[in-house]
């Protein structure tokens, strides 16, 4: 199979899942009574009201965990959730090295090289 056709392939059944799934809401939408439906959307803004504050409290104590982690430089673990320290990422610049390598070929020793990963991405 062509590459193109692979991804085409994989793009046709995602928007099969997807139109699926619009299909089920509009007939669940089309069996719901009107006065069910008000009442649903009155019991979601008072919930996404309540969720609303507690988001605002949940992002001041992740400011606060990430400033208490970074100070500390190590992970925090509570009850249910941790805060894992992760040590900053060290990088060089591999055109300078590997000119400098044809100078000191030994350089290259130290030159590990990861295995390729893929991520399949919508577009647009």
């Amino acid at each position: 199979m062509e590459d193109n056709n692979l991804i085409d392939s994989y793009s046709d059944v995602v928007g099969v899942i997807e139109e699926l799934g619009k299909e089920k809401a509009q007939l669940l939408e089309s069996i719901i009574p009107d006065d069910i439906k008000q009442k649903i959307k009155e019991i979601n803004e008072e919930f996404d009201f309540s969720v609303s504050e507690f988001e605002k409290i949940a992002e001041s104590l992740r400011e606060e965990i990430k400033k208490e982690v970074l100070a500390q430089k190590q992970t925090l673990r509570g009850k249910n959730h941790m805060a894992v320290y992760v040590r900053p990422k060290v990088s060089w610049n591999n055109e300078f090295l590997e000119g400098l390598a044809t100078v000191v070929p030994e350089i290259m020793r130290a030159r590990k090289e990861s295995s390729p990963s893929i991520q399949i991405r919508k577009i647009g």
